[in-house]
């Protein structure tokens, strides 16, 4: 496993994410079909319709926005290895999930990418139906 599979963001803090950005998580996460928010752990977490969790975000213990979301199949280490942002998030890093550090630089677009694609991983057949083809 390369070095930097092993990045994390430290311990999870239960401070809010900032009203800011997480309106623009909001935005993306809530566009996708029968997307709910579901507060876990303290934090907002976004589900497809009633069933799993295909995004998540929070704050580290050191005041860090981040999120975590399915990474494609395959390419979780592809993404790491791929930018300093993205990273191999504690708990759900072993299961095939990225963290990605959100800040006034992200890139908003392809935070979008990242969480449709998650959100086809997890949603049922029909509501990835209804989202459509790429």
């Amino acid at each position: 496993m390369p070095r930097r599979l092993s990045r994390t963001f430290g311990d999870v803090s239960t401070e809010p994410v900032p009203d800011h950005l997480l309106e623009r998580i909001r935005s993306i996460a809530l566009a996708l079909p029968e997307a709910i928010e579901k507060e876990a752990w303290g934090h907002p977490t976004f589900r497809a319709g009633t069933g799993k969790m295909f995004a998540s975000t929070g704050m580290t213990a050191s005041g860090q926005v981040t999120m975590s979301m399915k990474a494609p199949v395959g390419e979780q280490e592809l993404l790491i290895e791929s930018s300093d942002h993205i990273y191999f998030p504690k708990y759900v890093g072993k299961s095939g999930w990225i963290g990605v550090t959100i800040d006034e630089d992200t890139n908003w677009d392809e935070i979008a990418e990242l969480v449709e694609e998650s959100f086809r991983q997890q949603a049922t057949r029909d509501l990835v139906v209804r989202l459509g083809d790429d």
